[in-house]
């Protein structure tokens, strides 16, 4: 039966995320890359980025740009944070910086970099040009500045909105437009027009950010080829996950939901009211998909999908 394969993989396949950050401290990360042992999923490419002594090190060509990101892993909404090294030979005037890249898909992406003169600027790259959303300013006091400097670059995105820190210290919260389904992410450098600037990132890590579903909340629902539906929702806080209460007219169904990237994933077992569903964070609540069961037709298992919506109260 699919629905039970679905419980059973959405049981065993799922993992709830931690929501806080820092590149040192803190809970365990959604994924950390320490570069000693990076996995695969990177993007790295000759010797325009490896991996050397623990580290990753960027080296673009002169007067470009290298992206090097980790294809594994995409994310929403999550918190990112990198600590990298300046080149010892980059001028403190320098044009040339680097940072976060975040939100890259279908060859779109944000970056945020910082300059050897302690100031920053917060672009896109879109239909191959760049849109920027934050240009080069005032010296941001807190930035490290002279050859070999390490930096901490901290970016909170979530919610169409994107807050930076520069070790620890807040810089700028603007509103940012979000690609469908999120990202991927990873490290952003430049090189001088002269020569080749070679960047060495020590960590990276991100943190999937995810909301909290404890609470109760009206039920609303469309059934897939006409009719509605609602009820009421509570869910409870569980040892490995949330306890869910559906009601639809009348009936009581419980439930299990795990948390991964603001996205609850809910199986509900019951020998009569088999159902999964699958769903995402809104404004005033939760919004999904759900299956369920319906009588075999011919021998063969038919399902019902519906959509349906939770506001909380």
């Amino acid at each position: 039966m699919l629905v039970r394969s679905f419980v059973l993989s959405l049981l065993l396949g799922a993992v709830a995320a931690p929501d806080a950050l820092a590149c040192d401290a803190g809970p365990a990360p959604t994924y950390r890359a320490d570069f000693r042992s990076p996995g695969p999923g990177w993007l790295t490419e000759s010797d325009l980025a490896y991996f050397q002594d623990g580290q990753l090190v960027v080296k673009p060509e002169a007067n470009r740009i290298k992206v090097v990101t980790m294809e594994a892993m995409r994310f929403a909404s999550a918190t990112y944070c990198a600590q990298f090294k300046m080149p010892a030979d980059l001028p403190s005037d320098s044009p040339t910086g680097a940072g976060l890249a975040f939100w890259r898909a279908d060859g779109a992406y944000y970056e945020l970099q910082i300059f050897p003169d302690r100031t920053f600027d917060f672009e896109r790259l879109v239909n191959g040009s760049w849109d920027p959303i934050l240009s080069r300013g005032a010296a941001f006091d807190k930035i490290n500045a002279g050859p070999g400097a390490i930096n901490e670059i901290k970016v909170v995105a979530r919610d169409g909105r994107v807050t930076a820190y520069f070790n620890d210290a807040k810089a700028f919260d603007v509103v940012a437009q979000m690609p469908p389904g999120g990202g991927t992410f990873g490290a952003f450098a430049e090189s001088t027009p002269q020569a080749r600037s070679e960047w060495r990132f020590l960590e990276l890590v991100a943190v999937a950010n995810v909301a909290d579903p404890v609470g109760r909340y009206a039920l609303s629902g469309v059934v897939s080829g006409g009719g509605k539906y609602s009820g009421s929702v509570t869910v409870e806080k569980g040892d490995d996950g949330y306890r869910i209460m559906r009601t639809v007219d009348g009936k009581t169904s419980e439930g299990v939901g795990i948390l991964s990237d603001n996205r609850l994933s809910t199986a509900f077992p019951a020998a009569h009211d088999e159902a999964v569903a699958t769903y995402t964070r809104t404004d005033q609540g939760w919004s999904g998909t759900v299956i369920t069961p319906t009588a075999p037709v011919g021998g063969n298992l038919n399902e019902t999908l519906a959509t349906e919506s939770w506001t909380r109260n």
